[in-house]
């Protein structure tokens, strides 16, 4: 797919900062909206699973790879969706009662 200033390229810029904003919350380890990723081992996987998501997300859809956009989205959401499962099942024994 060729890139057409004005046309398309504003798809391939929102998925490249979404994925980028996705990447920067796996290496802080802190996701807007869901907070703590956890730490040790647990918190490894879940932020290998959201970083996964990000780079995804930001990867460019077409050309070298071939993938096509429909098909990063639903892996996107498919690794975002098992890091937030991880974490709400990881973290579980992290919340105070009461």
């Amino acid at each position: 797919m060729r890139v057409i200033p004005g046309r398309n390229d504003v798809s391939r810029l929102a998925t490249l900062r979404a994925g980028r904003v996705h990447f920067s919350a796996a290496l802080q380890g802190y996701l807007i909206g869901v907070g703590d990723l956890g730490e040790g081992s647990k918190g490894i996987l879940i932020r290998s699973l959201v970083g996964l998501s990000g780079l995804t997300l930001a990867l460019p859809a077409g050309g070298l790879f071939g993938f096509s956009q429909t098909l990063l989205l639903v892996l996107t959401i498919i690794f975002l969706g098992a890091g937030l499962l991880a974490r709400y099942f990881l973290m579980l024994s992290r919340q105070p009662f009461g």
